[in-house]
């Protein structure tokens, strides 16, 4: 399952999205938002900031209150308030029914949210089909930023793998969701997805090919994360079916993998087992640069891609892993390539592919 484990985010930020249709926005300041952040993290948004805490809107930091509504009323000040706002989770650990962060807000973009403390599932409570734990929704500007840590609690709930189970739910939505940057936040034990982006202009990405008129994805980087006892790691996936699409321009780089299954994969036979489908995906333009740790897997690099339409432009620059599992020790650290042809530079463990 993709949610075992924990995520560690230290900082993730996603860029270009196409949307069609949609008007083009004014330019994200990357470096600007970025620097933002680490002042929401500390809570210091600057002196002309206003603060919204959840603790002023009724919300108990004891692990047993229900505190959904409370931090809704907080979302919905800060969302509202005509000059800059932050919503502050402090330190402690707050329980919360499913809910729903939504704008569009009036606030002087971007929406702060510094997040300290630990989010817990309440026990006993069932959301709505398809509904996800915690949703952020038609925003256009916001930073999450802080040491927080939202706890699923799915080792509770899981179920072993099976085709027609409904999709559990995820533990961050944020869908319509514009000009964001989400840094520092830990994810641990999601019943279903850590993070799940949908329908968003620089943020980010789902499995492709899934849909008909998918939007192109672009322009993604994922840096300076860690993830410890996931099943994936550095991963691209698409569907295997018809619908054509464009993936171009993704980084994955200081990441650091602690026992992971598969720390560096593209998967386009994704779905439909046994299928002779070939996902008509384009991937180009893929780096996967210092990437270190410990897979569980003797395959540790196993790009797979569309015969179809093989990758193209992908590099692999100093992947430092080490294998620490149980499978038998007559098999290979290894590295496998399909349908596509890598440019390798720097320390290669395991082994490049054969040219």
């Amino acid at each position: 399952m993709a949610s075992l484990g924990l995520v560690g985010i230290i900082f993730i930020q996603f860029l270009g999205l196409v949307l069609p249709n949609f008007l083009v926005l004014a330019q994200w300041n990357t470096d600007t938002g970025m620097e933002q952040a680490k002042g929401v993290a500390t809570g210091t948004g600057g002196p002309d900031v206003k603060v919204f805490s959840v603790l002023d809107f009724g919300a108990k930091a004891d692990g047993t209150t229900p505190n959904a509504i409370n931090f809704i009323r907080a979302f919905k000040e800060a969302c509202n308030h005509p000059g800059k706002a932050m919503m502050v989770i402090p330190e402690g650990e707050f329980v919360l029914g499913s809910a729903l962060f939504s704008g569009p807000c009036s606030n002087v973009a971007p929406l702060m949210v510094s997040f300290s403390g630990t989010l817990l599932p309440q026990a006993n409570t069932k959301t709505a089909e398809d509904a996800d734990w915690l949703t952020f929704q038609s925003i256009d500007g916001l930073i999450v930023s802080g040491k927080g840590t939202v706890n699923g609690q799915g080792e509770k709930t899981w179920k072993p793998e099976c085709e027609n189970c409904p999709r559990a739910p995820a533990s961050l939505k944020f869908i319509k969701v514009n000009n964001t940057i989400i840094s520092g936040i830990n994810s641990v034990n999601a019943k279903g997805f850590h993070f799940m982006i949908s329908v968003s202009d620089n943020i980010c990405v789902g499995s492709l090919g899934h849909y008909d008129s998918e939007a192109d994805v672009f322009g993604i980087t994922v840096k300076n994360c860690t993830l410890r006892n996931t099943d994936n790691g550095a991963r691209i996936k698409s569907y295997k079916n018809n619908n054509p699409s464009r993936a171009a321009g993704i980084t994955f780089e200081n990441l650091v993998m602690d026992h992971v299954k598969n720390p560096i994969i593209i998967d386009q036979e994704y779905g439909q087992v046994g299928s002779s489908e070939s996902s008509k995906v384009s991937i180009e333009d893929v780096h996967f640069t210092n990437i270190k740790g410990t897979s569980i897997s003797k395959v540790a690099v196993d790009l797979l891609c569309s015969s179809a339409n093989p990758c193209k432009g992908v590099t692999l620059t100093d992947i430092d892993l080490k294998f620490e599992g149980t499978e038998k020790p007559a098999v290979p650290f290894s590295s496998n390539c399909t349908n596509v042809k890598v440019v390798y530079a720097g320390i290669q463990n395991p082994p490049p592919c054969p040219p």
